[in-house]
């Protein structure tokens, strides 16, 4: 937020990201990966914060959350991929949790599970017999976040665990057409066998990925408009509901709590290179090149994101850290277990080093910690050299890991904006945010949104102008349509010199709001591109959406809830997505 953050360190969590845009860099075959979301016109933005925002944690023998009336077909190839921590005890080596399926036997639909002495397993039934292929004992960490991925082919199923292909059946078989339902266990019935721990960030798709792209997008979030995306569960919406961010589905979670998440997965970019010897290798868009004097025993691929803001979980901690780069943080991980020694270098800005800190280096500090942990850094290593002018500091490493920048000198501090939350409470829905500082703020806006696109304000509330002491604000949402299913909200921080800038957004379902009418849509199939909608709340945005998530129409719907709808000439025949409030609709051109 403008008036809560000014410059790149702090000492709390935030999620400012450092502004300039790098250009794609495209690296043995693999586009360097960005995730962006969409800019607001005219005022100046810092970028949501996209990452695990909250898990789904098992509290009873049920699954943890259904897609029964909206559930994923998966057809002759496709990928499944979720982070899971799991609770397992390897002394229970015989039993079996499921992950994500529908039912069991020869008609089940493709599945995932895990076994108590931390095996993986996956495959699908081909009608007459089931199909399936595990990695060796032991390869789950307990109570550690791990990165699972199974994809098949046609011909080939590989399950990665961190991006490394442990499991593999070859097989000319096809899955049934039965289709996912089930997250946190493979039915419906309340059993034993239900995965005992958290899950988060799952996602299901049409195709397979390659290893490349399971490796680049292992700590990436989604956007939502990926190829061959079906499902997207990322599991912050709230205590009540389950959205899929790429059909606007609405799943119910059963016999579950909402924890924070520490998943380390965040909004950002990545970079892939296959290191083929000693030199410097410079990972686009990243802000990181890594020169190896050593490099072990190559060829292999080191994959670099760039995340904004803090990892989760437990941050870097020393008597004597004055601050931490607030800007962004670093996963870098190498694919060899080999020996090297290599010397990084990370890209802040001028603005970011101060001359103090560069003439004694030893004041700047690298934290690392495992790339999937959420617990304490190690010691931190001090830097080599450091380049105020270039914004510059390079450190040098024996192991690759998250990597967070943090300054036991004078490098400057920022302000910052410490939370924002919104929850349903009786008669509306409260909004409530903190900042640790402030510098020329005037007030803040809250906006709120049907449809997580087009927002509209619904009140004030004065800034401090500029503080260093901590404050604290809320707003209470009390006048919401009457037909609300899951809100959005925000917030606009305004400058005193009228510059503005939006925090992240906020998503809520509206207990304390009416029932959703039922929407129309007519004709559907429409065979010229034309069809009204009806059922709509007076006022309310309408997208229309094609399958890849990008937007074709918007339309408001009128007094009596009605919005006419005409596709583009140019939109070929095909399903497309009509969205409005909480419900979204399929529409067919033909």
């Amino acid at each position: 937020m403008a008036g809560v953050r000014r410059g790149r360190w702090c000492h709390r969590r935030t999620a400012h990201r450092r502004g300039a845009d790098e250009p794609d860099g495209e690296r043995h075959g693999l586009r360097a990966l960005r995730h962006e979301p969409r800019r607001q016109p005219r005022h100046r933005q810092y970028r949501p914060r996209r990452r695990a925002g909250s898990a789904r944690h098992r509290r009873d023998h049920s699954r943890l959350c259904e897609f029964q009336r909206h559930p994923v077909t998966l057809g002759g190839q496709y990928t499944q991929s979720v982070w899971l921590r799991p609770n397992i005890n390897a002394a229970s080596g015989t039993v079996f949790y499921g992950v994500m399926g529908n039912g069991s036997g020869n008609n089940a639909a493709p599945y995932l599970g895990v076994w108590a002495d931390g095996r993986i397993e996956a495959g699908f039934s081909t009608g007459s017999t089931v199909r399936g292929a595990a990695t060796p004992t032991g390869t789950l960490v307990p109570n550690q976040w791990n990165h699972v991925v199974v994809t098949f082919n046609g011909s080939q199923l590989l399950i990665y665990h961190n991006g490394t292909a442990l499991g593999t059946l070859t097989t000319t078989n096809v899955p049934v057409s039965t289709p996912v339902a089930y997250f946190g266990n493979l039915g419906a019935s309340a059993t034993p066998s239900c995965f005992p721990g958290s899950l988060d960030e799952i996602s299901l798709w049409s195709r397979a990925l390659s290893q490349a792209e399971t490796r680049q997008l292992r700590h990436l979030t989604l956007d939502g408009t990926e190829s061959g995306l079906l499902a997207y569960l990322q599991l912050n919406a709230g205590p009540n509901v389950v959205v899929d961010a790429v059909r606007g589905k609405i799943g119910t979670p059963v016999g579950t709590t909402v924890v924070g998440s520490t998943a380390p997965v965040g909004y950002g970019r990545s970079t892939r290179m296959a290191v083929t010897g000693a030199g410097n290798y410079s990972f686009a868009g990243t802000d990181l090149a890594i020169d190896f004097a050593a490099a072990g025993s190559p060829p292999y691929d080191v994959v670099v994101s760039r995340l904004d803001g803090q990892p989760l979980g437990t941050q870097p901690a020393d008597a004597s850290l004055k601050g931490t780069f607030a800007g962004a943080y670093w996963i870098i991980d190498r694919y060899s277990t080999s020996s090297f020694a290599a010397t990084t270098t990370f890209s802040l800005s001028p603005a970011d080093l101060s001359p103090a800190d560069a003439a004694t280096p030893a004041n700047l500090r690298l934290f690392k910690r495992d790339s999937n942990g959420d617990g304490t850094f190690e010691a931190p290593i001090a830097a080599s050299s450091a380049d105020a002018a270039a914004g510059t500091v390079a450190f040098p490493v024996t192991s690759f890991s998250q990597a967070v920048i943090g300054t036991f000198g004078s490098s400057p501090l920022p302000v910052e904006l410490l939370s924002f939350t919104a929850a349903p409470v009786a008669g509306g829905v409260r909004l409530a945010w903190a900042t640790a500082q402030e510098q020329h703020s005037a007030y803040f806006q809250v906006e709120r949104s049907p449809d997580g696109q087009l927002f509209a304000a619904i009140g004030r509330v004065p800034a401090a102008g500029t503080s260093s002491s901590a404050r604290a604000y809320a707003l209470t949402d009390a006048q919401l349509p009457g037909r609300a299913g899951l809100l959005y909200y925000r917030l606009r921080q305004v400058d005193l010199d009228g510059t503005s800038s939006y925090s992240e957004v906020r998503a809520v379902a509206a207990s304390g709001a009416g029932a959703a009418a039922q929407l129309t849509l007519l004709p559907n199939p429409t065979p010229g591109g034309q069809a009204t909608l009806t059922g709509a709340a007076p006022g309310a945005a309408v997208l229309v959406l094609d399958l890849r998530g990008r937007r074709l129409l918007a339309a408001t719907a009128d007094a009596a809830g009605t919005a006419r709808l005409q596709l583009p000439v140019h939109a070929p025949a095909g399903v497309y997505v009509v969205r409005c409030g909480g419900q979204a609709m399929r529409l067919v051109r033909q």
